[in-house]
Order: structure tokens, then C-alpha cells, then sequence
């Protein structure tokens, strides 16, 4: 379905994805940018930017990309990029979907350190600090404890709007 043909009288919010960071932590539209001009002209819904995903999250050229944004040498320069772009392009809030912070099982991927889950929650709770009002932080997390068990998703609870929650292959991995 294109994005032009969205009844958005169904829904409160409509996440766009997926767009990516470049290794200077700028948002990232290459091959979508057609699709992304229209979501930004949606009417009536919190058109939300979705960052990340299972394969940027995960393939050996980019998944490093995450852990290094959020560390405190980085974060800032990521949390000014996704607010400018949101500026930019008019939209209602940021999505992140990192899979997954400081899980050791992803084949072909070096395992993460608690320190790469605590980085996400500084920079969760500073990029709400920097939103302007009316503007949504929310993240994607896992169904399963597996992959949730190091999120500080608690604490992580408490700075973003809303978290959207991955109920597939709930039966059957």
C-alpha cells in the first residue's frame, strides 16, 4: 500500500518506516525520500518517524552505528539531528527500533554491554528534553523477555509517550 493510501480515520498515529542514521548520526532518507514527502503531508494522525530496524540494527556494516550514537561522546549531535529533522519535515515525533541492546545472540554481531542499554535511556530521556511541546518520543521493544531483559524498561518508561511493542512470532520462534 502507498503512503498516499492510508485512511488515517482509523488510527491516532502512523509510524514511518524505516529511515536509518549515517555514521555522523544524521538521519538518514536515501530511496525513501518520494514515500516520505508524502507521509509528511498526512492530515489528521501523529505521523511519527520509525529509526532503525532489524537490519540496520543487525548487519555488520551499520549495527555498530546505535551503540555509538547513544555513548556521550555522540548523543547530543543525534538528539540535534532527529529534532531538526523532525522540524524539517514537519512531523510529530521519533521512533527508535534498536534490536537489541546488549543481546549476545545475534549471529555475526559482537555482543553489547549493559552500558549500551543505559546509553539508550540517557538518550531517550534528553531527546524528550529536547522535543518541543506536542512532539512523541516512543521506541519499538520485543515481546520477549529474551531480548527485553536488558532494556531498562522501567526507567525507559517514564521519558517516552508510548512504547510499541513487536507481538510477532510470538508462537513458534
Amino acid at each position: 500500500m502507498s503512503v498516499d493510501q492510508i485512511n488515517t480515520t482509523f488510527y491516532s498515529h502512523v509510524h514511518f518506516a524505516f529511515t536509518t542514521i549515517t555514521s555522523d548520526y544524521a538521519i538518514n532518507v536515501t530511496g525513501v525520500e518520494d514515500r516520505l514527502s508524502l507521509f509528511s503531508n498526512m492530515t489528521g494522525v501523529k505521523r511519527v518517524l520509525s529509526i532503525g530496524g532489524w537490519t540496520f540494527s543487525t548487519d555488520p556494516s551499520t549495527y555498530m552505528i546505535f551503540r555509538d550514537a547513544v555513548t556521550s561522546a555522540n548523543r547530543d549531535m543525534l538528539i540535534t539531528n532527529v529534532v531538526d529533522f523532525l522540524e524539517k519535515w514537519d512531523l510529530d515525533g521519533a521512533d527508535f527500533d534498536w534490536e537489541y541492546p546488549d543481546k549476545p545472540d545475534i549471529k555475526g554481531i559482537s555482543a553489547g554491554t549493559t552500558a549500551d542499554s543505559t546509553n539508550y535511556y540517557v538518550t531517550l530521556d534528553l531527546l524528550k528534553a529536547a522535543m518541543t511541546t506536542g512532539k512523541t518520543v516512543s521506541l519499538t521493544a520485543p515481546a520477549s523477555f529474551w531480548y527485553l531483559q536488558r532494556f531498562p524498561i522501567k526507567a525507559i518508561s517514564t521519558v517516552v509517550d508510548y512504547v510499541v511493542c513487536m507481538t510477532y512470532d510470538l508462537h513458534g520462534q
